[in-house]
């Protein structure tokens, strides 16, 4: 295959020409900078979704905060869970059962016997009573 002047010749013109393009000229794929250019920041929002700062602080400021929250769901798993436990914590080999490895989901210590699986339940009832479930 022989490659003429001609044919290279062309083909380094469509390249120059491509290069040279106008910047203003729309490129086919936009960015995200292209599209949040055309949104003024004192214009109205299309819905009446809260922004970031607003959830968060509805959230945080409220009644239920999260941390409340998350307390009364821990209080009332550990009371549930080890009050009257239906498995041993630990199983034939000595390792710590999956009841007993849920405690830690929760941030707590894996009990390895009964007495510790109490010790969680009374812990989850003062939780309760903290957080006024109880």
């Amino acid at each position: 295959m022989d490659i003429t002047d001609d044919t290279l010749l062309n083909e380094l013109m469509v390249i120059e020409s491509l290069l040279s393009a106008p910047a203003d000229q729309p490129s086919e794929i936009k960015s995200d900078t292209d599209v949040n250019q055309n949104h003024s920041e004192d214009s109205e929002p299309d819905s009446e979704v809260p922004s970031y700062g607003e959830y968060h602080e509805y959230k945080v400021m409220g009644e239920g905060t999260p941390d409340a929250e998350k307390m009364r769901r821990k209080g009332s798993f550990l009371t549930k869970t080890f009050s009257n436990p239906a498995e041993p914590m630990v199983d034939e080999n000595n390792r710590a059962t999956r009841l007993a490895l849920s405690a830690s989901a929760w941030g707590e210590r894996v009990p390895g016997n009964a007495s510790d699986a109490e010790q969680l339940a009374i812990k989850g009832h003062r939780l309760l009573e903290q957080y006024g479930s109880v």
